[in-house]
């Protein structure tokens, strides 16, 4: 069983960010991880098992119909750097974060990138 790490999660989405990996790439790295029965996640927490790094896993894994974009990827690292034992603060901070994101002025931007396009209408 592979276990992946905050760390881990971080270091792909900075290579998002410097552009050593495209949005594509990104999507297709989750695609393999999240929902897989052969991963585990380093960091479940809790009563009921949640997971920072499974929170942003399921984001990236849908990087086209959340339209995610690189300009996202400071606070899926804050997120990521939530300490241990506070989900439930660093998952309000995020999905504040997420609904504070003007995803009409979004479809906008991406409407034209072969990604995002079916969903962006």
């Amino acid at each position: 069983m592979k276990i992946i790490t905050r760390e881990e999660t971080i270091q792909v989405l900075k290579n998002w960010q410097s552009h050593q990996l495209s949005a594509i790439d990104v999507l297709e790295w989750a695609n393999k991880l999240y929902l897989n029965e052969d991963i585990d996640y380093e960091d479940w927490e809790g009563d009921e098992p949640n997971s920072v790094t499974n929170e942003i896993l399921a984001q990236l894994d849908s990087i086209d119909m959340n339209l995610i974009m690189i300009e996202d990827i400071p606070e899926m690292i804050k997120f990521l750097k939530t300490p241990v034992g506070d989900f439930e603060k660093g998952y309000k901070k995020w999905c504040d974060y997420i609904n504070s994101i003007d995803l009409l002025k979004r479809k906008k931007e991406l409407k034209n990138i072969k990604l995002y396009e079916p969903f962006c209408k």
